[in-house]
Order: C-alpha cells, then structure tokens, then sequence
C-alpha cells in the first residue's frame, strides 16, 4: 500500500507513517497497488486521488478543496467525522473518528517495552 498524507510540516499528518507502520507493520509491502488514508484532510482531488489504484480510508477526512469523486475503488473503514459523510455522500453507518487518537496506544507499548528492557538491564 501507498501512505498518502499532506506534505506539509504539521503534527497530524507527521504522525501517519509512525502510526500505520506500529498498527500495521509492512503496510507498504502489502498490496503494492492499493493507496492507503489516514490522519489528515485527504479526500480531496489531487494527483493521487485520480490514479486507478484501490484506495483504503481509515480515518481521514475532507476539508477543503473539491472533495474526490466515490468509485468502486474507494473503500472505507472509517472517516474522521460527519461533515466528510455528508460531503462525499457514503454511508454514515461506517465508523467516525480520528486515527490520530490511536497514539496513546502506541506510547503504551512503548513506555511497556522500555520498562522490560531496563528491569533485564539491572
């Protein structure tokens, strides 16, 4: 899969391969011509959207821009709120939220693991 996120320097966007790489590891390895959406405002038309890959949304949304237009090869998990449903037009039965609050679980792991490792150190 492709990681698509913002180029710019913001915190949400520099979040993605961090996030999607501790949740999914190889996530670029696996299905190399499908593109992936997470954390950011996404669901815009830009270079990427246009191209025939299949495309997977966790999580992102629409924010400014023309919103992208919903073919068969978009799929959604979940978008990050109502006002993404309402613009793009798909079903709002699926999942809301942002995956940028999926952090916490990964400083979790984190702070576990340097715990063991300084308890073997001593």
């Amino acid at each position: 899969m492709n990681l698509h996120f913002s180029p710019k320097k913001n915190f949400g966007d520099a979040l993605n391969p961090t996030l999607w790489n501790w949740i999914f590891p190889d996530l670029c390895n696996v299905f190399p011509d499908w593109d992936f959406y997470g954390v950011g405002n996404l669901l815009k038309i830009d270079k990427d959207s246009r191209n025939n890959n299949k495309k997977l949304v966790m999580g992102s949304g629409y924010g400014y821009g023309k919103p992208v237009k919903i073919t068969d090869e978009w799929n959604f998990g979940f978008v990050r709120g109502k006002l993404t449903y309402k613009k793009l037009g798909i079903n709002s039965s699926l999942g809301i939220g942002d995956p940028g609050s999926l952090i916490p679980l990964t400083l979790q792991t984190v702070k576990r693991l340097l715990k063991v490792n300084a308890w073997e150190m001593s």
